[in-house]
């Protein structure tokens, strides 16, 4: 009988430690592993969450949550978490990026200069940023035609003309020099015209590039090249004449030159006079200015003095 029991309790002591060991054992494994902040933020990275979004979480969030050691920034970097997210998991406040720098023109494309437009002074800039305006290509430069004013005068039988329409009368653009400061001595000149998009100038006088009457020009069909009369010291071109029934208004054509043009781009003309230059006083003149009596206005004058010529030996 004793036997019988030592055997019983024997055989207790050996399966209840192998049980409650296998029960310690069963609790451990069951236990979840608790998420750390970096957990989170992977978390969120992955579900597509903005990179504001995700630094507003860390930010919120407490510290010591976080794994700042190597192998816990490398699991971050390998879940495709941005270096700005990591700098703030370290606790360290990342400075935004930069806009990138524009490109560098290259040595083919200059740069661009800007034109600065002030309210109430409206831009002369043509394309290509040169000055709107009328160039002579003398082979070598271009040089811009300065503007000459001119003044319209009637004249010829203007107190008879008043009494009766037995008498012609004239209307004269005049400006008040013999001859224009800009000389040349090629007979057949060419020349370049640029307009402006904007502002005055060319396309838009704004109260009087040209004439006070132009509401804006955008191409050299609407100029006239004309020869000029030279008289005492003025210069002058008829611009408008009555005669008994019949009125005139214009520039004679007995006083153009032809002159054909050629688009080369958006705002930008060669005009060239389809025959040669003799040598005298020239202008171009704009056809539909201001062309009444006591009006006044500006014209593109030069002056053809013909080649020059060779010294004999």
């Amino acid at each position: 009988m004793k036997r019988f029991l030592v055997l019983s309790l024997l055989i207790v002591w050996a399966v209840f430690p192998a049980q409650a060991q296998t029960g310690r054992g069963r609790a451990t494994a069951a236990t979840p592993a608790v998420a750390t902040g970096n957990d989170e933020v992977i978390k969120l990275v992955q579900a597509g969450m903005s990179e504001d979004v995700v630094l507003a979480f860390i930010a919120g969030t407490d510290k010591a949550k976080f794994d700042r050691s190597a192998a816990g920034l490398l699991k971050l970097k390998d879940a495709k978490v941005s270096d700005r997210v990591i700098a703030a998991v370290m606790g360290i406040t990342a400075v935004p990026a930069s806009a990138p720098a524009p490109p560098r023109p290259t040595a083919s494309e200059p740069p661009l200069r800007r034109v600065e437009v002030v309210p109430g002074r409206p831009s002369t800039r043509a394309v290509e940023n040169r000055e709107a305006g009328i160039y002579w290509d003398n082979g070598a430069s271009m040089v811009q035609l300065e503007p000459a004013v001119f003044a319209s005068e009637g004249t010829g039988g203007k107190f008879l003309n008043m009494i009766t329409t037995l008498f012609k009368a004239s209307i004269k653009a005049k400006v008040r020099s013999p001859e224009a400061n800009q000389r040349i001595t090629d007979t057949q000149p060419v020349f370049y015209f640029h307009f402006e998009n904007k502002g005055a100038g060319l396309s838009n006088t704004g109260g009087g590039m040209f004439t006070g009457f132009m509401t804006g020009a955008s191409s050299p069909n609407e100029f006239v090249l004309v020869q000029m009369k030279v008289e005492k010291r003025e210069r002058s071109i008829v611009t408008g004449e009555s005669w008994t029934f019949s009125d005139s208004n214009g520039v004679r054509s007995k006083d153009v030159v032809d002159i054909s043009f050629e688009k080369l781009r958006d705002g930008v003309y060669k005009v060239t006079p389809k025959s040669a230059l003799a040598p005298g006083e020239y202008c171009f003149f704009y056809a539909a200015g201001n062309l009444e009596r006591g009006g006044n206005g500006k014209l593109f004058d030069f002056g053809v003095d013909g080649p020059p010529v060779a010294a004999s030996k």
